[in-house]
């Protein structure tokens, strides 16, 4: 889609002076003419000069930059009109000096105002994050967008990359509600395709970034209490297999003693007290009071136990959000102000 605008600042020149006029700023990409020059070359035959500059003030490059040059005389009645060559590309914050020669044939005032029109093809942080997403690397290479190369071999480096460009669409903007449900929708089915593929700690972790109140949000919570309590015994099987005995038998207490996986986490568990005991590994405080409830024997365990790490994520704010992790995928999610913001406890 072809993005037109109108210069903001118009020069014009009598009897070899120029002056600039400066008008309120509304554009993205700006086109201004500073400086008009007229000489008589022959008779009835005036010779106009123009320079000016091309301003991409975007966040984004665009390309296929299409300027008009309009000249006007003192009523600011429209002279005569020319197209520049186009400009292929112009990055963020780039700028480009353009000049043109016209002969204006029949004109006998020495005074002529001159503006600028611009046409250009913009692109979007949602298109390039779709480009990312369908591994569109002609367009990136053309848009020139850079690429790591581990993107293109790793798709969780293009879904965080897609990510990470959907963030920077600002609230207030008119493609931001598009944005956000782009934004949760990849973090569902993203989270969706881990979980089939058994790839359940990544899963959750994926899954319950997707916003309350949204339009995946029902499935994915109801995706998560299938996954959690296979991906607490696997992932403490994995430990266990890493080396990190202590961890394994750490998570394997949250499976509770009763239900999936109680009878192969309570031989684990057996098992593996008795290797750390006998390496006199230290484990701090394991043994909740017998008194509690599951749901007390998990906040008991949580609080001696501290949170495993964190991830960040952004939030309907547009503010980055921080999400801290336990052991049995409980999580609170605080703001960059330190703000409690959301959170879920087993």
């Amino acid at each position: 889609m072809k993005q037109r605008i109108k210069a903001l600042l118009a020069a014009s020149l009598g009897a070899g002076l120029f002056s600039l006029v400066a008008q309120p700023a509304q554009a993205e990409v700006k086109a201004q003419v500073f400086q008009v020059k007229m000489q008589l070359s022959e008779a009835n035959i005036t010779q106009v000069k123009l320079e000016g500059l091309v301003q991409n003030t975007e966040a984004l490059p665009v390309r296929g930059i299409q300027i008009k040059l309009n000249l006007l005389d003192p009523n600011n009645q429209q002279v005569r009109s020319f197209l520049l060559e186009p400009f292929e590309h112009l990055e963020s914050g780039d700028s480009e000096r353009f000049s043109a020669t016209y002969l204006l044939r029949d004109y006998d005032p020495l005074y002529l105002k001159a503006t600028a029109e611009v046409e250009y093809t913009p692109t979007s942080y949602l298109q390039i994050a779709d480009w990312f997403l369908t591994q569109n690397w002609r367009n990136l290479e053309i848009w020139r967008i850079p690429v790591n190369p581990e993107v293109k071999t790793q798709e969780r480096d293009r879904i965080e990359t897609a990510l990470a460009y959907i963030e920077k669409v600002e609230p207030g903007r008119e493609s931001y509600e598009d944005a956000r449900r782009k934004w949760n929708l990849i973090q569902y089915t993203y989270g969706k395709r881990l979980a089939e593929s058994q790839a359940g700690h990544e899963a959750i972790l994926r899954l319950s970034n997707v916003e309350p109140d949204t339009e995946h949000a029902t499935e994915a919570q109801q995706l998560i209490e299938e996954q959690r309590y296979a991906t607490i015994f696997r992932r403490a099987m994995q430990k266990a297999v890493d080396g990190n005995l202590r961890g394994a038998y750490r998570q394997m207490l949250y499976i509770p003693n009763s239900g999936a996986y109680a009878q192969e986490a309570a031989a684990k568990r057996e098992v593996w007290l008795k290797d750390l005991k006998d390496s006199r590994v230290w484990l701090g405080k394991i043994d909740p009071p017998a008194k509690l409830s599951k749901d007390e024997r998990n906040v008991w365990l949580r609080r001696n136990h501290g949170p495993e790490g964190y991830t960040t994520s952004a939030g309907n704010s547009g503010k980055k959000l921080r999400t801290w992790w336990y052991l049995d995928y409980s999580h609170y999610t605080f703001d960059e102000q330190g703000r409690l913001i959301n959170q879920k406890a087993y």
